[in-house]
């Protein structure tokens, strides 16, 4: 659960509402004005009208129309209004001849201004005041002719499509006291004839791409300023600490992302501060003042690098709005502010147990979110209050069972995620009681017993995350009635008997994975009842994606983000936005028989479909290829047989696939995406011809090998569609999947510890990684048969990424458990440090403080090192080893700096010349140490020449785990630190 700020924008002048208000209001009975009233007819004309706002436009008077004001003396047409009427269509030239009009709403339309841009006919309105066009969009740069309207005092133009810079010839509107052109696509530096607007108090210029940096002396003439919002753009702004601020009542700063590395001090003296958003930046502290200020009730510190507690109490303060989300605070929940309706504390790193009380300062609470943090205990009775509407405690280390109060008290509550705890007991049977819920989520614990039919009273119930729990019995019927379904996960539980044919009638299910249960039967058939999957198209995308607090109050709303775990391209992902286009099915690893139905192929918006791990036979369906937005399919480990078929070549969005471990015959495919999928696409189907080669695998790349899947050769990695979805985090911030491609090359006998990891991560994606530790780590729950045919596909992949020399040496091992050991026997080469043994710890404390020493010349007397009292009676029996995090990090990026010496060889040459005596021995092992940390197979010897005072540098090569080459040379200066030496050999 994620905290998501959406700035309320200030209406100046006339107060104007979301509806279409002003379209059914009219100035008093005056005479309106002929040429005026067909000016208005022919701007009429050139409208869809929706809604039927323009119905009534009829009689001689046009003062009358709904929408029109007119000026009571002269009778000319001097205000439209026209927001939220729903009007579609072009904007007739006539409007820009009502040369007397000086209010015009647009806002919240559809028009087709010209194409889509802000005529530079505007520019005829001098006498035009008020602009209103948030939310129509509108394309193209703002015209040149906008400063023309020297009367103007109001201009939004928020939430459309502008392109170009900000005109600088807007600074000579000196009216202006409003400026909204926040969530554009404008871009440039920040204008600096804004300082010219020295009747400006509202200025939005959020989210509009502005660069470079600013200083805040820029606003020094701007004293009227009230709302100042410079948020997510890519600006860097300064705010000298002896600048003097010449606001005289500023009510609301927004800088979010603008490279901050504090709070500004001077803002303790803005007394009549309200709402202060440094989100995303770099602050780290939160200095003492903040809990003291006496009108600061909407602070907003989150994602920035805050560290410390917070203090044990906030209840002296005014805040109702508290984000301090995705930070690395510490210690105990603190009691929350009196009053405050929305706090958001999740993503830190908060410990103990959450406040006992903590429901008695919570009354007036619409938003708590304390997920992913440290928490642990039981959830308080008391956290539940009538007012709340979300409650997120995911991704703690919370125990024990629901608080029976929770589903008593909680009767207006929307969001629930407890998700990911230590969670047991049965799921309560007054579920009913939440009748206002659309989220529920409790994946991840330890839930027993059914789904309560108490929960069928739960309408409004939209995602529904039971996963990963020890639920059982059958999945109920009644689901089926639950109507505005989007989102059903059952995975990892105990459900058994078959699927229900009235799941497969909801309407607007997107989700839905049922895998790793024990269901048996068949596929239900009535697929087509599917009908958000059905449609490529269909689904309202405003679904799912958020919840908000609220929204009419607030100017600052705070945003409930949901996040789905699913089987994704062989692997699995968390989705930290349900957008409306994901829509998947999961079936896997259940008993299910029989055949896949012809109808799955009506699924033409599916991106996603596991059936892998069942017993499904018959043939693949031609119908499938009618799956045009298919990304991943799945049907492994199946006893599908007869050919691929040809119609598959049609997905072209196909990344993943998988046909392993079936009886498919003939030759695979060779047009469309089947060009990209090497031979693990189609493992163990002896009979399949015309199998491609490919070795690729893909990773995420923030987290070395673990989560691997594998990838189809030649496609870009993060040039997918669902990669570029956005599953964003926090405050709108998006960000792709992260994946990168690497190569897994067949072992030949090198470097084994590498290509372990890799081939484990492979096991993992297929979910055989079990098989590695023998048949004794089989779940209780999978048959022989299951464990038999998990244990080849585990060995034959390991076998297809060994070379012939080395598949020679283990090819009579028959399980994955020998295989690996024998290969782990025979090449897995153990690090340095591992070697060490008996060490005289006083003697490595003595070499630990002689790291830096290493150079003669830096020293004025040669330090010996200390002898052990164990003595080593051959090469390798003692080695000296330490390893240092240096202070500067190399030009290569090597932070660690492994140094080691050997109490036999130095013994007998000189003290250091490790690299110099060249022992073919401990130079094989210093490779596979460093292999090992992932340096550089490099190696210095500090102080190395006795007479220069210069380290020595080299490398080695090896071949199949042995030495056959290697360079030794003195470095060209003297270093005087471990550090200096590593820097001169990286350079």
């Amino acid at each position: 659960m994620e905290g998501v700020l959406s700035y309320g924008r200030v209406a100046f002048a006339i107060i104007a509402i979301s509806y279409c208000f002003f379209c059914f209001t009219s100035s008093p009975a005056i005479a309106c004005r002929h040429p005026q009233r067909n000016l208005l007819l022919d701007f009429k004309a050139t409208l869809v009208d929706v809604n039927n706002t323009l119905s009534a436009w009829n009689g001689y008077n046009c003062c009358m129309w709904s929408g029109v004001s007119c000026n009571l003396r002269t009778g000319h047409v001097s205000g439209l209004d026209f927001r939220g009427c729903y009007l579609k269509g072009n904007i007739s030239s006539s409007l820009f001849q009502l040369e007397q009009l000086e209010y015009l709403d647009l806002s919240e339309n559809l028009f087709n201004v010209v194409k889509g841009h802000i005529p530079s006919a505007i520019g005829n309105i001098s006498s035009l005041e008020s602009l209103a066009l948030e939310y129509t969009n509108i394309e193209g740069e703002i015209p040149l002719s906008i400063v023309n309207l020297s009367n103007l005092v109001h201009l939004d133009l928020f939430h459309n499509k502008l392109t170009g810079i900000i005109p600088p010839s807007l600074g000579s509107l000196s009216s202006l006291s409003y400026l909204d052109l926040g969530y554009n696509l404008l871009n440039g530096a920040f204008p600096s004839t804004v300082s010219d607007l020295v009747n400006l108090r509202i200025l939005y210029l959020d989210s509009i791409n502005l660069r470079g940096s600013i200083s805040f002396s820029l606003f020094d003439n701007l004293t009227r300023l009230e709302f100042l919002v410079l948020s997510f753009n890519h600006l860097s702004v300064s705010i000298y600490s002896t600048w003097i601020p010449p606001f005289e009542k500023l009510s609301f700063l927004g800088l979010g992302s603008c490279r901050l590395d504090r709070i500004p001090p001077l803002l303790a003296k803005q007394y009549n501060l309200e709402q202060l958003d440094l989100s995303l930046n770099s602050v780290k502290n939160i200095p003492s003042w903040i809990w003291k200020f006496p009108s600061l009730d909407k602070l907003n510190l989150s994602c920035n690098q805050l560290t410390g507690s917070l203090p044990s109490s906030l209840t002296s303060t005014a805040y109702l709005y508290l984000d301090l989300h995705n930070n690395s605070l510490q210690g105990a929940i603190p009691v929350p502010p009196a009053g405050v309706k929305v706090l958001d504390l999740s993503m830190n790193q908060f410990n103990g147990s959450i406040p006992i009380d903590i429901g008695e300062h919570l009354q007036h609470a619409l938003f708590l979110s304390l997920s992913r943090n440290n928490l642990s205990a039981a959830i308080p009775d008391s956290v539940c209050t009538s007012s709340l509407q979300v409650l997120g405690l995911s991704n703690n280390m919370l125990s024990g069972m629901i608080p029976p109060h929770l589903t008593r008290n909680c009767t207006f509550l929307r969001v629930l995620d407890l998700a990911e705890n230590h969670l047991e007991g049965k799921i309560p049977a007054e579920w009913g009681n939440l009748k206002e819920i659309n989220t529920l989520k409790l994946a991840g614990n330890q839930f027993r017993g059914i789904i309560p039919s108490s929960m069928l009273k739960c309408q409004s119930l939209q995602v529904l995350d039971l996963g990963n729990n020890n639920l059982e019995g059958t999945i109920p019927h009644w689901i089926g009635k639950l109507s505005q379904l989007h989102v059903l996960i059952l995975r990892s539980n105990k459900f058994q008997g078959s699927i229900p044919p009235h799941v497969i009638d909801l309407p607007n299910l997107q989700i839905l994975d049922l895998s790793s249960n024990n269901l048996s039967g068949t596929i239900p058939s009535n697929l087509t009842n599917l009908l958000a999957i059905v449609n490529a198209s269909q689904s309202n995308p405003n679904h799912l994606e958020q919840h908000t607090s609220e929204k009419t109050v607030f100017t600052i709303n705070t945003v409930y983000t949901n996040n789905i775990a699913i089987s994704w391209k062989g692997g699995h992902a968390e989705f930290l936005k349900v957008l409306f286009v994901l829509k998947c099915i999961d079936l896997s690893n259940n008993n299910l028989s029989g055949s896949i139905p012809l109808k799955m192929g009506s699924l033409q918006g599916l991106i996603t479909l596991n059936l892998s791990m069942n017993h499904l036979s018959g043939r693949i369906p031609k119908t499938l290829g009618g799956m045009d937005q298919l990304e991943s399919l799945d049907l492994s480990l199946n006893k599908l047989h007869g050919k691929i078929p040809l119609e598959l070549q049609l997905l072209n969005y196909l990344q993943f696939l998988n046909l392993s471990y079936n009886m498919l015959d003939g030759e695979v495919p060779h047009g469309g995406q089947f060009l990209t999928f090497g031979e693990s696409s189609y493992l163990s189907n002896p009979k399949l011809s015309g199998i491609p080669s490919s070795n690729t695998t893909v990773c995420n790349n923030s987290s070395g090998y673990g989560n691997c899947t594998s990838i189809d050769t030649g496609v870009e990695a993060g040039n997918s569609d669902a990669d570029m979805i956005g599953w964003a985090v926090g405050l709108g911030l998006s960000s792709g999947l992260g994946f990168s491609i690497i190569e897994v090359h067949k072992f030949d006998g090198s470097n084994f510890s590498l290509w372990k990891l890799m081939i484990q991560a492979l096991l993992v994606k297929d979910g055989c990684d079990r098989a590695l530790k023998g048949v004794a780590s089989k779940p209780t729950n999978m048959s022989m048969l299951d464990w038999n045919t998990m244990d080849s596909m585990a060995r034959e992949t390991i076998q297809l990424y060994l070379e012939n020399s080395v598949l020679f040496n283990v090819a009579e091992d028959k399980s994955t458990h020998d295989l690996w050991n024998k290969l782990a026997k025979l090449y897995d080469t153990k690090s340095l440090g591992t070697m060490v043994s008996d060490v005289d710890m006083g003697s490595l404390s003595t070499w630990n403080q002689r790291l830096g020493h290493m150079s003669e010349r830096g020293l004025k007397n040669r330090l010996s090192f200390s002898r052990s009292v164990t003595r080593s009676q051959d090469v390798l029996d003692l080695i000296h080893l330490d390893t240092w995090e240096a202070p500067v990090i190399s030009i290569r990026g090597s932070s660690y700096f492994v140094l080691f010496i050997d109490d036999y060889s130095h013994k007998i040459t000189k003290q250091n010349g490790v690299v110099e005596c060249m022992n073919r021995t401990i130079m094989e092992r210093a490779r596979c140490m460093l292999s090992t940390v992932g340096l550089e197979h490099k190696f210095l010897d500090f102080g190395g020449d006795r007479d220069k005072g210069k380290s020595t540098r080299g490398y080695v090569s090896s071949l199949v785990g042995g030495v056959v080459s290697w360079v030794s040379k003195l470095q060209a200066v003297i270093a005087l630190s471990t550090t200096e030496a590593e820097y001169i050999v990286e350079t």
